[in-house]
């Protein structure tokens, strides 16, 4: 069925229904990809939140009221489908013309409006890893240093605690996950989530339990159980209840909607945590699911989320759910050791050996025993197939040892494969241990493998002394031991998100292993397998927050979640710097890169002392009070001492010296030192059983210079040290900004208004006839993130900024419309605007024609944290003076456009 509509004019002037119309498209632009600011806004659908006061009615009845008003008004809508819960109610639709954000959030009992985004679940390097022997029960390293062992060992296994994950699906038929789906087994159900592109109930081939792994194996983090190989979960005995979103397919995004139906199935359901993996690089916490998410932990139910891989873009690179309040949101680490698949190694003399290797190649492969083979001498040297081989070389029956690094592996295998090579194993070099990408293996039909340094070495040393050594490479049989990860392990993930958020509080707030992490995996691709992210790392904190639920009952409150995530935040351990290449153990990874830091299970769960708030937010230096010439701001921090037991403290203040990313560098620089100066009182007491004090924290606001290319963040930590124990102090991390609003600039100098036509600058009086490509666009630059962003079309005369401008003035025409709130900063995009004019008509508002003339486009950029009112928050920039020239009067209506059900349509709502 079809519908034919005129598009609604939405220009704000009284007099003027003309609208520049956007043309969302990707393109390029000096090597910069120019996308819109969301990347993935579901076209023409929105999220309308009710009001909590609304939330009281009942739902049906409020739905239908809402619509009929819709009706009355003749805005013509589809409705995707209804999200009914005590804690965020709204309903999802689809605006089959455009409408004003203001006429919606006039309705009664509505709260706000959201455009329903696109998220993409995290995607780690699969690697499959045969297992049938005990070698693995090394394999959960992490659990000595977190203390989860002996949390285990105590008898704190998570039982009857109810954990809720979302995500794409999970494999209830692995052994180690219980293998059945039940109330009274280990997976107690799994819910499949409306998926809203198929207009009804997703029915999924029951084959089909998990396309693509990942819910799998969040879920075997928080409670596999498989004595045999030593895989357990964090919290092991805990009942999981998966609630799946997305489509069919492995590289379906995952709507908004449908992630808050199924969390507000989940809070209905009475989960005591929630597990979610899945969202969009954005840095604010104002989108639909991050409020729908804060709601429901602010109601008692522990939420973890992950921070978000997009480490290499520096800070305010987080996730939009992450940067959500009352939420856990969790940074990675590297795995303490890496865990492997075996090789056996033999000479015929000597005891067969098992090597650890990783498969470098997704496709199962085996290779019989085959001689090992190396073509130089020198176990660090440069010559390892980098060029030619000698033609007279035959290696049709070797497998071929070779360094990585010394050139490119696509280089070392074309020139083994060249001599008839049978297959390569590779070994590490002196950087921390990575496999290759999978492009530049898997275009070779050889097997490939890689291990690690020392083992290589050792290999290289007996094939130097003319030992015969044959390497029987396969997948599958044996498990190679658990190596320790001496490179990185413990330490930072790379591509671990930078915090903090948009609006300048701590994210993350803590950090878990997350890189290199084996879990289990659909039965049908394998059973187990490593995979890498922060969506390794949040369900191991969703894990340790069901262990703390176990052994002290059911959360009640919001006030219950913030005592949970206090005792996270501030049970993190320091961990040392380290920039992808070197550690520097005599310095910390900082605030906005490792939150509180390590978590330490055993702390959070047994810790007799409690400390709140568990963070400091200082933010800009407009939130200092002067005092005899400086600038001071109080915090106030309770420490308790629950246990029974006089302890003694000593509080000591340990900043991050310098550590601080550039906005826009990759991989980390040191800059100057900025610190904080803190003066703490008391800074030594002793608290018996049950007592407590309020310590005076008293921040000076620093000084440093260079604001124009660095990131002036400072940070630090309090530390609270317990009876001299140094190595288990607690600690509070604290974050700040230098900048004031009123000092910063947000849009970049890269910013500028284009000529699509000819792909250049605006030029003064360049000439546009608003047909396809001739028309003027908005390239934007944003350096930091930007509440709001405004488009207006002005006349030359033109001069003054006005935060809040007089719509139908002599010189001001009126405002773009476009979905242009909580947009991030760039990251190798820019925020693009290609408007096209239309004049329309309409039953209900009575167009006016824009002639042809003279014009200007003016953009103002709201800073972070700026206040919409004060025109000096907004950054402003202004075009050329450009010529609106159209060729006949016919092209410049809007046409009658027939818009199918099915159909979805970009930017219906002008903000």
């Amino acid at each position: 069925m079809t519908r034919s509509f005129s598009r609604i004019p939405i220009f704000n002037g009284a007099l003027l229904f003309y609208s520049f119309v956007f043309l969302l498209q990707c393109s390029k632009l000096n090597g910069k990809q120019t996308t819109t600011h969301d990347g993935g806004t579901v076209s023409g659908n929105y999220i309308i939140q009710f009001t909590e006061n609304g939330n009281q009615k009942d739902d049906s009845a409020q739905f239908n009221e809402f619509y009929m008003e819709l009706e009355r008004q003749r805005i013509n809508t589809v409705s995707r489908f209804n999200m009914s819960s005590t804690v965020f109610t709204a309903t999802s639709l689809r605006f089959l013309a455009p409408v004003k954000s203001e006429d919606i959030l006039g309705l009664r009992d509505i709260e706000g409006i959201w455009p329903v985004s696109a998220n993409s679940k995290e995607r780690g390097v699969v690697r499959r890893i045969g297992l049938n022997n005990d070698s693995l029960r090394k394999r959960t390293a992490s659990f000595d240093k977190t203390g989860v062992r002996k949390l285990h060992d105590a008898g704190i296994t998570g039982k009857g605690v109810k954990v809720a994950i979302i995500d794409t699906g999970l494999d209830y038929t692995h052994p180690a996950l219980g293998g059945q789906v039940g109330i009274g087994h280990k997976v107690e159900y799994v819910r499949n989530i409306f998926d809203p592109k198929m207009h009804k109930p997703d029915h999924f081939l029951r084959q089909e339990l998990d396309p693509g792994g990942h819910g799998t194996h969040v879920a075997g983090i928080i409670a596999a159980h498989d004595e045999h190989i030593g895989l357990l979960g964090v919290a092991y005995e805990a009942t999981l209840r998966l609630y799946r979103v997305g489509g069919r397919n492995v590289d379906d995004d995952i709507s908004d909607d449908s992630i808050i139906l199924a969390a507000n199935q989940a809070y209905d359901d009475r989960a005591d945590v929630i597990c979610l993996t899945i969202g969009s690089v954005n840095g604010w916490g104002n989108n639909a699911v991050a409020v729908a998410l804060s709601r429901i932990a602010s109601k008692g139910v522990f939420v973890s989320v992950s921070l978000g891989n997009s480490g290499e873009n520096g800070l305010f690179s987080i996730d939009d759910v992450a940067a959500a309040e009352h939420v856990i949101s969790v940074g990675a680490s590297a795995a303490d050791n890496y865990f492997t698949w075996g090789a056996v190694v033999a000479d015929g003399k000597e005891t067969r050996t098992i090597i650890p290797i990783n498969n470098m190649r997704y496709r199962v492969w085996t290779l019989p025993p085959t001689r090992l083979f190396t073509v130089s001498p020198n176990p660090h040297g440069d010559f390892h197939a980098c060029s030619p081989l000698d033609n007279q070389l035959d290696l049709s029956n070797y497998v071929v040892l070779l360094r990585i690094g010394t050139c490119g592996v696509s280089q070392q295998l074309t020139n083994i494969m060249a001599r008839g090579a049978k297959g390569a194993l590779f070994y590490n070099n002196d950087k921390p241990y990575t496999l290759p990408r999978r492009a530049e293996v898997d275009k070779f039909p050889i097997p490939c493998a890689m291990t690690i340094a020392d083992v290589g070495e050792r290999l290289m040393g007996r094939l130097n002394e003319k030992k015969e050594l044959q390497i029987h490479l396969f997948q599958g049989k044996y498990t190679g031991p658990s190596t320790a990860n001496s490179k990185n392990g413990g330490l930072m993930y790379m591509k671990s998100s930078w915090g903090p958020s948009n609006d300048f509080r701590i994210k993350p707030e803590i950090v878990a292993p997350g890189a290199d992490i084996l879990s289990t995996y659909p039965v049908s691709k394998g059973s187990y397998t490593t995979l890498s992210g922060t969506s390794m790392a949040a369900p191991f904190i969703a894990g340790v927050a069901a262990l703390y639920i176990s052994q002290h009952g059911k959360l009640r409150s919001g006030d219950d979640v913030i005592r949970l995530n206090n005792r996270i935040i501030t049970s993190g351990r320091p961990i040392s710097w380290f920039d992808g290449q070197k550690v520097d153990s005599s310095r910390y990874a900082p605030v906005a890169q490792a939150g509180g830091g390590y978590i330490d299970a055993w702390q959070v769960v047994n810790g007799q002392t409690s400390i709140s708030p568990g963070k400091i937010e200082l933010g800009t230096p407009a939130s200092f009070t002067p005092l005899a010439g400086d600038k001071v701001q109080l915090h106030k921090v309770t420490i308790r001492n629950n246990g029974a037991a006089r302890v003694k403290y000593d509080i000591k203040h340990v900043p991050d010296y310098g550590k601080q990313k550039r906005l826009q560098m990759s991989p980390p620089e040191s800059t100057p030192a900025i610190a904080a100066d803190l003066k703490i009182q008391p800074s030594q007491f002793v608290l018996g059983p049950q007592e407590s004090i309020t310590l005076e924290l008293r921040f000076k606001l620093p000084r440093a210079g260079g604001i124009d290319h660095l990131a002036p963040i400072y940070s630090g930590r309090v530390h609270v040290i317990q009876n001299q124990q140094k190595d288990d102090a607690l600690a509070i991390p604290y974050l700040g900004i230098l900048w004031n609003i009123d000092e910063i600039s947000t849009l970049g100098k890269d910013s500028r208004f284009i000529n699509l036509r000819t792909n250049q600058d605006i030029k003064e009086n360049d000439s546009f006839s608003m047909e396809r490509t001739d028309r003027p666009a908005v390239h934007l630059w944003l350096v930091l993130g930007s509440p709001e962003i405004k488009v207006h079309l002005v006349k030359p005369k033109w001069a003054q900024w006005k935060s809040q401008p007089n719509y139908g003035s002599d010189n001001y025409v009126g405002r773009v419309p476009v979905t242009n709130k909580w947009i991030p900063r760039s990251m190798g995009d820019f925020f693009t605007v290609e408007p096209n004019i239309w004049a329309t008509k309409s039953s209900n508002l009575e167009a006016k024609e824009i002639p042809s003339g003279d014009y200007k486009l003016v953009v103002s950029v709201l800073k972070p944290t700026g206040n919409r009112d004060n025109s000096a928050h907004w950054d402003i920039m202004v075009s050329p003076v450009f010529t609106i020239n159209y060729k006949s009067q016919k092209e410049n209506l809007a046409p009658e456009i027939e818009y199918d059900d099915d159909d979805e349509y970009q930017d219906m709502i002008t903000f």
